[in-house]
């Protein structure tokens, strides 16, 4: 049977009738067979005047509510639509919770039938959405919402949004639906029979659309174009002409020629046929992407070679992608094959979501994320957990869920993980390798090359976006932080034995190879350890804090963030590292019986299933942590060399926010090194020169004992005439 879904949206003064507000409008919106069947939109009469602030948002005034219903006279009407149907809702606490209040106040029985939250269900279905508001998917999905913050016109979008959504939940895979099936009694939205429907309808039949593996749902990738040697590109300097002629005409109505971009593709390919490093300035306005982008792309089609493009942040690597790389395709009769590669953490490991999901006893947030990863791994080419909108900031765990199911380098299985050939990261690299342009950004740029670590392919050109950003960024991955946050990560993914986290499945993992004893020896090893450590490292945070706010000012301290530069060789440094050696000490012996642990497992490894190989390769991805820590610990405070610039960030009002920083003074050697001597480089960005010249940049990076290339685009705007400043 049908059911009857009856969808609410109130306008308040604010959130509780209790603190004395009150509603001013009530809109309701029936659906009977997939249709909305009847309406309510009506003003309800306030005891008090609206004030300002929600006249602004909603529009309502006291003129308009002066002479409409009280809530008493509207009830009967609200409950006789409410009878046998399931609340409907965008955010549904709120709309339910001031509702039933309404309701007790005048005598009524509160509402306690089943609820769905269209919140929740956008979220669950619409996982890439950019914003879960009602404005944003009503726009996005194109449906009908004439009046924002409108009861009567929210109650009808929330409805239209509704029906969107189940019609979503019909077009989903076997796979998912049962895995939604069994996590929808944890959720807020009675959605239980609508995917009973959608799994009698779905039926057995395979959908060539996903992939399905071990009971999961994925979409199916679309394979990288080959190169297609038998296409014949013309010369590059006829090409440019052809562009500037016709093509960019075409593309761009009103299109003015920008010399200065033509000449920086000349400037920029001549660099890259001639195996030469190339720094160029240029502006807002002069069209620089493209400037790069057309010479990288022909030059890469013609010799067969990809070219990485590097920008500063991953917004502007997906904006780039999005917006100029889309217009780059257009240019070329030859396939222009384009990939975006970011660090291996972004990307999900696909046996720790297995995990992950088969874990039972999770909070409400753990239970949402799992039905959204869900669904978005039917949506999903790359695996970037960035496409998708986590439950809760990084206080309410959203960072903490990312870790969980995130790839590392540590905890692979290789060919025991039956994942492995579906694995998103090693996806994103294999195609990288077959691309034109990979597209990625300086963090992972320089972890690739600071830990050797082969993701992006070696010696092909590079172009470097954002160019005067690269010293800060390279001084950063060539140093070391140290923070709290470390020990808490460690204590959160071991736990004690008695945790039912790693630990604890070690534990009962150990009865079925005879090593009861012996990791039980270590598990107590550990128990202590974990204990020590935490009062250690809880004391250390404490002294540097206090160190660091005796070094900063009066001011400072009353501002409250706190940045404070020290010499590990001064001693008054003394107390910090005394501290900063117990917990290298306590570290040292907790990475001793986990490895000791580690061993004795690993020793098993061709007897284990699967799943047992998975928690040992988790212990692994442990250690890892615990050396990182400690060389972060040693890096920071007690190495005796002090070539490095060293910092602490702290706060008076929470020692957890408190950090140590250290990086090199100079990286010019290492960069000219590791990076320009290796490849050829082109650096590009609005600011470069010091008084038109480029000596500073070079100094800094390396750059100086190479023969660079130097162009300066000229600026389209006449700055001098057409700018204005506004002071507020």
């Amino acid at each position: 049977m049908e059911k009857k879904f009856v969808v609410v949206d109130l306008e308040t003064t604010g959130h509780s009738i209790k603190s004395g507000d009150e509603m001013i409008e009530i809109g309701v919106a029936v659906i009977e067979d997939g249709q909305i069947t009847d309406r309510l939109s009506a003003f309800v009469r306030p005891q008090k005047p609206i004030p300002p602030f929600i006249s602004q948002l909603t529009g309502i005034t006291d003129e308009d509510v002066a002479q409409a219903e009280s809530f008493a006279t509207i009830a009967p009407r609200v409950l006789q639509l409410l009878d046998g149907g399931v609340f409907v809702a965008h955010n549904v606490q709120f709309d339910l919770t001031f509702l039933n209040e309404a309701l007790e106040e005048e005598g009524y029985l509160p509402y306690t039938g089943p609820v769905i939250d269209t919140v929740e269900l956008a979220r669950i279905l619409l996982p890439t959405a950019e914003s879960h508001s009602l404005s944003h998917l009503t726009e996005a999905l194109q449906l009908t919402h004439h009046e924002a913050h409108r009861a009567g016109s929210d109650a009808e979008a929330t409805a239209e949004l509704l029906l969107h959504l189940l019609t979503r939940l019909q077009d989903l895979p076997l796979d998912t639906l049962r895995h939604l099936r069994r996590l929808a009694g944890k959720l807020f939205s009675a959605i239980e029979q609508e995917i009973d429907q959608a799994i009698q309808t779905v039926g057995l039949e395979p959908d060539d659309r996903f992939d399905s593996f071990r009971k999961l749902a994925l979409k199916k990738r679309t394979e990288p174009v080959e190169w297609d040697t038998r296409t014949e590109l013309e010369p590059f300097s006829p090409f440019v002409d052809r562009l500037n002629e016709t093509m960019f005409p075409q593309l761009f109505p009103g299109y003015e020629p920008r010399t200065g971009q033509l000449e920086m593709m000349r400037h920029v390919y001549q660099s890259l046929d001639q195996e030469t490093p190339l720094l160029v300035e240029a502006g807002t306005g002069t069209g620089k992407s493209l400037g790069y982008l057309v010479p990288a792309a022909h030059y890469a089609i013609e010799h067969e070679t990809p070219i990485i493009v590097s920008t500063h942040t991953i917004q502007l690597q997906e904006q780039l992608f999005a917006r100029d790389l889309p217009l780059l395709r257009q240019l070329f009769e030859a396939p222009v094959d384009i990939t975006l590669l970011k660090g291996r953490s972004n990307y999900m490991d696909l046996r720790k979501f297995e995990f992950f999901l088969s874990e039972t006893e999770e909070p409400y947030n753990f239970t949402l994320a799992k039905a959204i990863l869900l669904v978005w791994l039917t949506q999903t080419e790359t695996g970037d957990l960035e496409e998708v909108s986590l439950p809760g900031g990084a206080a309410q765990g959203n960072i903490a869920i990312k870790q969980l199911i995130q790839s590392d380098s540590q905890s692979q299985l290789g060919r025991f993980d039956p994942w492995y050939s579906r694995d998103f990261f090693h996806h994103a690299v294999r195609r990288a390798k077959q691309a034109t342009i990979i597209v990625t950004n300086h963090a992972l740029l320089f972890s690739d090359i600071q830990y050797e670590a082969g993701v992006l392919p070696k010696g092909c050109p590079l172009i470097l976006d954002e160019a005067h950003q690269i010293e800060e960024v390279a001084s950063h991955h060539f140093g070391l932080v140290f923070d709290g946050h470390s020990f808490d990560r460690i204590f959160r993914q071991l736990g004690f034995s008695s945790d039912k986290k790693l630990l604890t499945r070690l534990i009962s993992l150990s009865d079925q190879y005879d090593l009861t004893e012996l990791v039980e020896a270590h598990s107590e090893t550990i128990d202590e350890t974990l204990t020590k450590l935490l009062e250690e490292a809880d004391g250390l945070l404490t002294i540097i804090q206090a160190y660091g706010l005796e070094l900063a000012s009066r001011k400072e301290r009353r501002e409250g963030r706190v940045t404070v530069r020290f010499k590990r060789l001064d001693q008054s440094m003394r107390a910090v590292q005394e501290s900063a050696k117990r917990v290298e000490l306590v570290l040292r012996r907790l990475r001793q019986a986990i490895r000791a642990i580690h061993k004795l497992f690993h020793d098993q490894r061709e007897h284990m299933s699967y799943r047992e190989r998975s928690v040992v390769a988790d212990l692994k991805t442990v250690i890892g942590q615990l050396e990182e820590v400690e060389q972060a610990i040693f890096e920071t405070m007690l190495a005796p060399h002090d070539e490095t610039v060293s910092w602490i960030e702290t706060t008076a009002k929470n020692r957890k926010l408190t950090r140590i920083y250290t990086q090199p003074i100079d990286i010019s050697d290492r960069l000219h090194r590791e990076v320009f001597s290796k490849r050829t480089c082109i650096l590009t960005s609005a600011t470069l020169t010091v008084s038109n010249k480029f000596q500073f940049i070079e100094q800094r990076l390396g750059l100086s004992e190479l023969e660079t290339r130097r162009f300066i685009v000229p600026s389209p705007f006449g700055y001098a005439e057409k700018v204005r400043l506004m002071i507020p």
